[in-house]
């Protein structure tokens, strides 16, 4: 698989920005430029792509825009909502990457997330990134990728 090929994008963009008083964390500006564009461009060879957010959300030309519903009913909404406008794709792509929109390295995590999908075992379903030490860390599941057959 080269970059791009087969893959599509879920950008997560619908929370309520409460720790920011309120404001789109897809709307902040880190160096410059607004973090969900940053996102964006990162996943600029992913086809379709689909930013999960408010409807009033600016995105790139091509880019499609849907909302969960209820709106601010989490993350896992708002992949299915990504999903089911996914779905409707023929052939459908072969992995999904998901990402949240206040993600300013972006550039950095996609490029080896497909990295890692193309030469992952036809049982694996899924790659994350991990935060922390190997044994004390977590799983980062809004930057992973996912074989559109477990999604």
């Amino acid at each position: 698989m080269t970059e791009g090929a087969d893959v599509a994008a879920i950008v997560l963009a619908g929370g309520r920005g409460s720790r920011l008083g309120g404001m789109s964390k897809a709307d902040l500006v880190v160096g410059g430029r607004r973090l969900l564009d940053g996102v964006l461009d990162a996943l600029r060879e992913c086809a379709p792509c689909v930013v999960v957010g408010p409807l009033d959300t600016t995105v790139s030309a091509g880019v499609l825009l849907t909302r969960e519903d209820p709106p601010f009913s989490g993350p896992a909404a708002a992949v299915a909502a990504g999903w089911s406008v996914l779905a409707s794709f023929d052939p459908q792509p072969g992995w999904v990457v998901l990402l949240s929109c206040d993600l300013p390295g972006a550039a950095d995590v996609v490029g080896p997330l497909i990295a890692a999908a193309s030469g992952a075992r036809g049982d694996v379903d899924a790659i994350s990134a991990e935060r922390g030490a190997p044994d004390g860390g977590h799983r980062e599941w809004l930057v992973s990728i996912v074989r559109t057959r477990a999604l």
